[in-house]
């Protein structure tokens, strides 16, 4: 099974991932680490080089250039997808229609969480939810019914829940979707 999670920045998305993988016992994947770690290893030729500037331009180059799904083909390629996973996060279509491909049970979870909330997080980053909310739609979709990356949710969990209510939460996630 895979679980793929998306929602603004600041949401919650990371903070649940780490509740849900306590809760489901599932693997946990930081899409944007394991990014990361590609390019560490096929990009630059000593990990001393890594300069986090470089690795954004790097990562953005290849999003345009390849897209969403070509992209993520390259960097999973040797992925164990027999695992269940929570990934943290999917911000478009063709990410989504990537993982959706090695699971027939894939779940799109929408972390939701007041804007107030969010900025005494990190008003920095509530900043780039421009960027965001255009990424999550798409000018076509590669396999798929929609070009909007929120049409795939199928569950949501409010970010600005304490981690009990959190649990609880997720608690009735398992109940209601994974066990049945």
């Amino acid at each position: 099974m895979i679980i793929g999670l998306t929602g603004l920045h600041c949401s919650g998305k990371s903070f649940i991932s780490n509740i849900l993988v306590k809760i489901l016992n599932f693997k946990y994947i930081n899409k944007r680490d394991f990014i990361k770690n590609y390019y560490i290893i096929n990009i630059i030729e000593r990990k001393g080089d890594f300069l986090e500037n470089r690795f954004i331009e790097w990562y953005r180059e290849k999003y345009k250039t390849l897209g969403g799904y070509k992209f993520m083909q390259e960097v999973f390629k040797n992925f164990d997808f027999s695992i269940n996973i929570i990934i943290d996060a999917i911000h478009n279509v063709e990410e989504w229609e990537f993982f959706m491909n090695f699971s027939n049970k894939s779940i799109l979870i929408y972390v939701v969480t007041p804007r107030n909330v969010r900025n005494n997080r990190d008003k920095n980053k509530v900043l780039l939810d421009k960027n965001r909310i255009s990424s999550w739609h798409s000018l076509y979709s590669i396999t798929s019914y929609s070009n909007c990356l929120l049409s795939f949710v199928e569950w949501s969990f409010n970010g600005a829940l304490d981690k009990i209510d959190l649990e609880n939460d997720v608690y009735k996630f398992k109940k209601t979707i994974i066990e049945n």
